[in-house]
């Protein structure tokens, strides 16, 4: 069955018979995301971005855990049995161990935009097409492995 694309502003109603969810939210927005620079630097902690650990890390997670949470027991309750909950929202890890030890039984797989965006990085590095690259890759949040050169499929 074709997805359906229905806009609405209550969550419950988003969230209704759902089998898969994705989340891609910023908690804070850019001004949350300055706190979370600033802060720690003021206290001698300078981080390069301050979204995914560190101190900024831990701020951006307290504000985003909560929301996270909020759609994991809505979903519990209002989507279909077994649903999935797929967050794309940093400090992916942190986001996604809160989720699955507290979100209401609702199973979540953390992703990160940092594949594709590697696999770009490579492809245009050696002045290729996407498609022209196959590549690996294995790991975590921020720390993935993209292997150019892998194996065609």
């Amino acid at each position: 069955m074709p997805a359906k694309v229905k806009a609405v502003t209550n969550q419950r109603q988003a969230l209704e018979g759902a089998k898969y969810t994705y989340s891609f939210v910023r908690v804070g927005g850019l001004e949350g995301f300055q706190t979370d620079i600033d802060i720690p630097l003021k206290y001698g902690v300078d981080q390069c971005v301050g979204d995914t650990l560190c101190a900024g890390g831990i701020m951006y997670a307290q504000r985003t855990i909560p929301v996270l949470l909020g759609i994991c027991k809505d979903l519990s309750e209002v989507g279909q049995p077994g649903a999935i909950f797929m967050n794309y929202s940093n400090p992916m890890a942190m986001n996604t161990w809160a989720c699955n030890k507290y979100g209401y039984g609702i199973k979540t797989i953390g992703l990160c935009h940092g594949v594709q965006g590697g696999h770009w990085m490579i492809a245009s590095a050696l002045g290729l097409q996407k498609d022209e690259v196959d590549i690996i890759c294995a790991g975590i949040n921020h720390q993935n492995l993209v292997c150019p050169g892998a194996p065609q499929r």
